[in-house]
């Protein structure tokens, strides 16, 4: 990670208080500051129960996020605000995460406070959530659109990388130079010399999709991208990304991220 990029997540840590964490798209925390988690989480992770429930929370996070394509503002199982964005690249590929927190209001203290005694003493769990910032609403909210504006930075900086093979960089560099056309498994595989079943091995493993989901998933993004980006109409959107029928396509964005184009344009707007 450059210097610019800690200097960036510390100055945000100054004018918000809240611990900022930049995690890959395996959910691995890469970057942070500060590096160690405020006092209370640390003590509460501690506990075996607790520290399960921590992560399990993290895990309904990540996923939620990378589902719905959005920010989040969120309570986690103890009842701590955090936020969490996906970070994507220019052609709109998934890269990971971006999270801050925790953070908490005054009016939320006394109850966090009476279930952190399921794991430790209250006494000590008073003390130490003084060392989760105290922010009001309207901090939390502003400082989360911050934390979205870190997220661009990321992408413009392309600071966060795939690591992947050159075979497989070069397979999604082909996908996205060629949307606008009809792709198939047995296209691909001729093109790159190797059988259908290991380009669908390859697919799988770096991926998590068989080929066709994969070039699929490329497109929505793309779509998504085009539509938060340009004054595109959604036929015109989609003979850039090789599903030329508008309704259809339409129809395959708000089964992916749960919006029409109206919404997704709109959304864009309000940020």
């Amino acid at each position: 990670m450059d210097e610019r990029l800690q200097k960036t997540l510390q100055a945000f840590y100054e004018i918000t208080h809240c611990r900022i964490a930049i995690f890959d798209e395996w959910r691995n925390e890469i970057i942070a500051y500060p590096k160690k988690l405020c006092d209370f989480c640390r003590c509460l992770r501690e506990n075996k129960i607790a520290d399960a429930r921590c992560r399990a929370c993290d895990d309904a996070a990540f996923l939620r996020t990378k589902q719905s394509d959005t920010l989040e503002i969120y309570a986690c199982h103890m009842g701590l605000t955090e936020c969490i964005a996906p970070v994507r690249n220019e052609n709109g590929v998934f890269l990971g995460y971006i999270m801050i927190g925790q953070a908490t209001t005054e009016n939320e203290r006394l109850s966090i406070e009476c279930t952190a005694a399921q794991y430790m003493e209250k006494e000590r769990a008073s003390l130490l959530l003084h060392s989760v910032p105290l922010l009001q609403r309207q901090v939390i909210e502003s400082s989360s659109y911050l934390m979205t504006v870190c997220a661009e930075y990321l992408c413009l900086t392309k600071s966060i990388q795939k690591k992947y093979t050159p075979l497989v960089q070069k397979i999604t560099k082909f996908i996205l130079d060629n949307l606008q056309s009809k792709l198939t498994l047995l296209q691909l595989s001729q093109q790159f010399h190797m059988s259908e079943s290991s380009l669908y091995f390859l697919t799988k493993k770096y991926y998590n999709l068989p080929p066709i989901e994969y070039i699929n998933s490329l497109r929505l993004e793309k779509a998504r991208a085009l539509i938060s980006k340009t004054d595109l109409k959604l036929n015109e959107i989609g003979e850039l990304v090789g599903i030329c029928d508008g309704n259809y396509l339409g129809r395959l964005l708000r089964k992916k991220y749960g919006k029409s184009y109206r919404e997704i344009k709109k959304e864009t707007l309000q940020n």
